[in-house]
């Protein structure tokens, strides 16, 4: 099984690899506050064991949002994770949490299914779905490599 440290360590041995530092508690609270008034109650444990490893990434095309885009440190500003989920419940009218995005293809978590999919990003249909975080990031990430 490859965990979140592989992926980072795999990421930071990759050209163009961009990474956050990892989220603090008060963050997290922060994102869960916000969630909950978008009726979203709460946010998967490996997803939030992701954040706490690393608050997203950028590569090769590939963003996980971070819960707090500052805990980059460089100027690349991408998608804050708690906009991307609104846009999504605002669009879908759903309890998907989007996490990030590739080309025309959203990562999201589907509250109903517990199950994280690779989506597109106009008409929400599903390419992939997959039954861990840690097996999509392996997927997306092979992908590009």
């Amino acid at each position: 099984m490859v965990t979140f440290q592989n992926i980072e360590q795999q990421l930071r041995e990759l050209k163009g690899s961009l990474i956050a530092n990892p989220v603090s508690k008060g963050e997290l609270t922060i994102v869960k506050e916000a969630l909950a008034e978008l009726g979203i109650e709460s946010i998967p444990d490996e997803l939030t064991d992701f954040h706490y490893h690393m608050d997203g990434f950028v590569w090769n095309g590939i963003e996980i949002y971070p819960f707090n885009s500052s805990n980059f440190n460089h100027e690349y500003s991408p998608k804050e994770f708690v906009k991307a989920v609104r846009n999504i419940v605002e669009r879908k009218n759903c309890k998907w949490i989007c996490f990030g995005a590739w080309d025309e293809e959203y990562f999201i978590y589907r509250v109903e299914t517990k199950e994280y999919v690779i989506a597109d990003r106009m008409d929400f249909m599903v390419f992939d779905t997959f039954s861990s975080l840690s097996q999509l990031l392996e997927y997306v990430i092979a992908v590009r490599s």
